[in-house]
């Protein structure tokens, strides 16, 4: 068989993609961290922020807080009401799904709408 340009081209290419497939959760890597965190299924060691809508209560904030400071994946919870943000940061050597923090939002206020986690590292 012969290989024609065309086919050797797309093989080098496919060979250039194989690295992002084998993520290695532990990588300190920013591309291949956002890579990961384009997959919004887990978030790894660093901070991050997450919208609510609407913004909570006094009352729901301090709640939200109490149900987020039970995963023991995360620490250092600030809601800041008047903004409509949940900061918190994943602990070293820990990762925590995100529909954990949606499901403990959503523990306390079901009406709650959660954006995705976005790094504020």
């Amino acid at each position: 068989m012969k290989i024609t340009p065309l086919l050797f081209s797309a093989s080098i290419f496919a060979a250039t993609l194989t690295p992002l497939f084998a993520f290695d959760p532990t990588s300190t890597d920013p591309f291949l961290q956002a890579v990961a965190m384009a997959d919004h299924s887990t978030l790894n060691p660093g901070e991050y922020v997450v919208a609510l809508t609407p913004a909570p209560n006094r009352r729901t904030a301090s709640a939200i807080k109490d149900r987020l400071d039970a995963i023991k994946e995360i620490k250092s919870i600030k809601v800041d009401r008047k903004e409509s943000l949940v900061r918190f940061t994943v602990k070293p050597n820990t990762q925590v799904a995100t529909s954990r923090i949606e499901e403990s939002v959503k523990a306390v206020s079901p009406q709650t709408q959660v954006g995705d986690a976005v790094s504020a590292d």
